[in-house]
């Protein structure tokens, strides 16, 4: 069941709808009809579409959304599965966002890290943050020698920690937690606090094994 597979049926693109625009799509994942955009000239018409609206809608996502009203093909969220906004999920009372998209064992074929709280920030807490990692660490080399392997799961490709446990701190005294990381690389450890962390807690992220969590 590939994207690549799906018929635009004379539609301009492929999209997933989004979690807070209605009917509208969410422009994080597009599938261009190249041709069709070619023909009718669809990047001039954004171009004088944007100048005119630009102020009436919500920044490139509306003036698409404007423009291909009733032209776009609806896909399922597989292929857009947005991360990152539980917290204004929360804050605006939207409980079947997380009914949705919370499910630990689910593998989307494409994820959208909405919000502000990115994999590659500092400290993140976002979903999906490890696997966002590991595909950054690969390089091509790699990733063209594994090309008949094809891996269905995360699991399949990287070492996942067989226990997990956490630790709820107020201090960045953790007394001997370098040796127990190291004696235990079998366990993930989840490091949480309310602050910000100190520089010995920050300096753990350079074990694999550790994730940490402030303001939590």
């Amino acid at each position: 069941d590939s994207l690549f597979k799906k018929d635009f049926e004379e539609n301009y693109i492929i999209a997933v709808q989004d979690s807070w625009g209605g009917e509208h799509f969410n422009a994080g994942m597009m599938m261009v009809n190249v041709h069709k955009w070619k023909t009718d000239n669809i990047c001039q018409n954004l171009l004088e579409l944007t100048a005119e609206k630009h102020q009436e809608v919500y920044g490139d996502q509306g003036v698409l959304n404007l423009l291909f009203e009733h032209k776009w093909k609806k896909v399922s969220p597989h292929y857009n599965f947005m991360v990152g906004l539980d917290t204004v999920a929360y804050l605006v009372q939207k409980p079947e966002w997380f009914l949705n998209s919370w499910d630990e064992n689910y593998k989307p074929a494409i994820i959208h890290y909405e919000g502000k709280d990115k994999p590659w920030k500092k400290s993140p807490k976002t979903r999906y943050r490890e696997l966002w990692w590991f595909y950054n660490g690969l390089d091509w080399e790699t990733i063209l020698s594994q090309m008949d392997r094809k891996p269905t799961t995360f699991s399949d490709i990287a070492t996942v920690s067989l226990f997990h446990t956490a630790i709820f701190t107020d201090t960045q005294e953790l007394e001997h937690i370098e040796y127990l990381v190291e004696a235990l690389p079998s366990v993930h450890f989840h490091i949480l606090a309310y602050t910000d962390f100190g520089p010995r807690i920050m300096a753990l992220e350079s074990f694999k094994n550790i994730s940490l969590y402030p303001h939590h």
